[in-house]
């Protein structure tokens, strides 16, 4: 069972006037924020714009500014229902709803660790926490935040649900811990990562580096990888437990499955943004240039 905490006083003064304002209001305010930001300050709007074209080369200007402002929709509504997570967690059950769990549980029967993988889909920082309140002990790979505010605020709130943070240099270790406990790991899988250590790769159509230590650490340690999906419905933000993508040996080198089950994860991820762009953080930088 998932160790929960109270939140910080701090977080609940800067969340309640985000918490206390009625849904309808609420989404309201959502939308004159991004419209403010789309329209006035418009910033990454040109460029983020451009890059919705070159994976979808086929929709109009029109059809790829629509993605985007959803999409910054989509981000200022996580900050305000991101008030949830630091108030009675009735409110959070009611915006959230848990799918095919029973897919988690026998995977969590088996003798094999559990790997989970997703990306930056609809609201995975109140849907996470449902999971938590669940009574699974997740364990989620995140760096840090350099801002020292928004560090605390971003974490200590996820860590109210129970959920346990393991920062990538401390990884190794503590995912050892995590396999030995018995409890799933998290991957944000729609990352970017400067080579060698990142493997070249395709993401939406496009050529980019993706970290592939899902891919490695599942093969060193037989795991069973299973998708999550998340996304919007009825006013919801919704997780679906997938079924297992089993690990294909199709070479003859560690190397090159390790690269090609990374391709394999970032397909997985494709089908689901390409169904609800508007849903996807297309503000994250995930095809930037290599360093030499």
């Amino acid at each position: 069972m998932a160790e929960t905490k109270k939140p910080r006083l701090i977080h609940k003064v800067v969340l309640f006037p985000f918490f206390i304002l009625p849904r309808p209001l609420k989404r309201l305010m959502v939308y004159l924020w991004t419209c403010f930001w789309f329209y006035i300050l418009r910033l990454r709007v040109k460029e983020t714009t451009r890059q919705v074209q070159k994976v979808f080369p086929k929709i109009s200007k029109k059809e790829a500014r629509k993605i985007v402002f959803d999409s910054f929709y989509n981000l200022i509504l996580v900050i305000f229902e991101y008030s949830y997570q630091a108030f009675n967690k009735k409110h959070l059950y009611k915006h959230t709803e848990v799918r095919n769990s029973q897919k988690l549980d026998e995977a969590l029967k088996g003798e094999r660790p559990v790997f989970l993988f997703t990306g930056h889909l609809a609201n995975g920082e109140i849907i996470l926490s449902r999971v938590c309140y669940e009574g699974y002990q997740l364990h989620l790979i995140a760096k840090r935040v350099g801002n020292a505010f928004l560090d605390s605020f971003l974490f200590d709130l996820r860590e109210v649900a129970g959920l346990i943070h393991i920062p990538p240099a401390q990884a190794l270790t503590q995912i050892i811990e995590a396999m030995k406990k018995r409890a799933p790991l998290i991957f944000i899988h729609d990352q970017f990562r400067h080579p060698p250590k990142g493997v070249e790769s395709t993401f939406l159509g496009l050529p980019t580096y993706t970290n592939p230590s899902l891919a490695s650490f599942a093969l060193k340690n037989n795991a069973l990888v299973m998708p999550v999906n998340m996304f919007r419905e009825n006013d919801k933000t919704v997780v679906d437990f997938e079924d297992e993508i089993p690990f294909e040996k199709k070479y003859e080198t560690d190397k090159e499955n390790i690269a090609h089950m990374t391709q394999v994860y970032n397909d997985w991820l494709e089908t689901k943004i390409s169904k609800r762009p508007g849903e996807w953080m297309w503000v994250h930088r995930r095809w930037k240039k290599s360093k030499k």
